[in-house]
């Protein structure tokens, strides 16, 4: 998922840094947003994250009982995203998730021309 993840951001920041006019515009709009001067390309980016933890505290009757429940935490779900518009004619959107640490899937991937 790492790799994944940081592939996304590379190609990213690969497409802003080809660009010889290197004026952005950067803001926060519920999400990152990237923009270019002339507005040809414009990029966004966000995600969100479900985090689990859970704590017990047993009496010692339920501990003879039932045992010790063990304390813990993981990521229910992760889920990022990436849109935007390139060359003011192609747009892209793709969303990535997990809903558990072995796997990630393409949730939707769509690219087309405006």
């Amino acid at each position: 998922m790492k790799k994944t993840i940081f592939f996304i951001l590379f190609m990213s920041t690969a497409i802003l840094q080809a660009q010889e006019n290197q004026n952005y515009k950067v803001y926060w709009n519920n999400s990152t947003h990237i923009e270019s001067a002339d507005g040809a390309f414009k990029f966004k980016f966000g995600g969100r994250i479900q985090y689990d933890i859970a704590n017990f505290f047993e009496g010692d009757a339920i501990k003879d009982s039932i045992g010790t429940s063990k304390n813990g935490m993981e990521f229910r779900r992760v889920r990022f995203f990436s849109a935007g518009t390139i060359y003011s004619n192609i747009k892209y959107k793709t969303i990535l998730t997990t809903s558990n640490a072995d796997m990630v899937a393409i949730v939707n991937a769509d690219m087309r021309k405006v």
